[in-house]
């Protein structure tokens, strides 16, 4: 993820000095701005792409190049990168299981983030770069919706870590314990109160 975005820019730049102006767009994710405590490698990875695109706006900016560059930043995309869980649940399952983190309520699909990406490099955003343009129906905006926060979703995140699954933290409000360990099993919260409960459940599960 880091090293192509590093070499790709290097050598681009090199062609891009003599044709003016120009425009760099790098591809991250919100796993670059959010970390979730299963995947530190793509986290850093994909936030590495995040503050290397601003170091290479600031780059060209510093030598007077007429070339921006900004990142994008996608929330689940109906792409072949899902294709695992879909297998796993099944399409439709699936889908709605990631869709309920979503505000929007749905799955993002590739031409969001071509769009995304053909106003980057289009002449309207010239003025716009060190950008980082989140395209997430809304994924990195969720608070808590008044029953679970962020807080909450962290300090469980913690204990089921223990137990290898994942939490997550539903537009709605709720929340989504899945056991890794556990086929897949997944048991659902729609307030604090319920913590212990499930907590205690999703641990057993992953202890039979």
């Amino acid at each position: 993820n880091v090293d192509s975005v590093f070499l790709g820019a290097k050598h681009a730049l090199t062609h891009m000095r003599a044709h003016q102006p120009g425009s760099i767009i790098n591809l991250s994710s919100i796993a670059g701005l959010i970390a979730n405590g299963n995947s530190p490698a793509y986290n850093a990875s994909k936030a590495a792409v995040w503050l290397l695109s601003k170091n290479i706006a600031l780059y060209c900016a510093k030598m007077k190049l007429d070339i921006r560059s900004n990142s994008i930043h996608p929330t689940f995309i109906d792409t072949p990168i899902l294709d695992g869980f879909s297998a796993r649940f099944g399409k439709e399952e699936a889908f709605a299981k990631l869709a309920r983190q979503v505000p929007m309520g749905r799955i993002g699909e590739p031409a969001d983030i071509a769009n995304a990406a053909l106003y980057l490099a289009s002449d309207e955003a010239h003025y716009i770069t060190g950008h980082t343009l989140v395209v997430d129906a809304g994924a990195t905006t969720i608070s808590g919706s008044g029953r679970f926060h962020q807080q909450d979703a962290a300090m469980l995140r913690e204990a089921v870590a223990l137990a290898r699954g994942r939490v997550f933290l539903e537009a709605s409000g709720g929340i989504t314990l899945e056991t890794i360990a556990g086929a897949g099993h997944f048991v659902h919260a729609e307030k604090p109160e319920e913590f212990s409960a499930i907590l205690n459940n999703f641990l057993a599960i992953n202890d039979n």
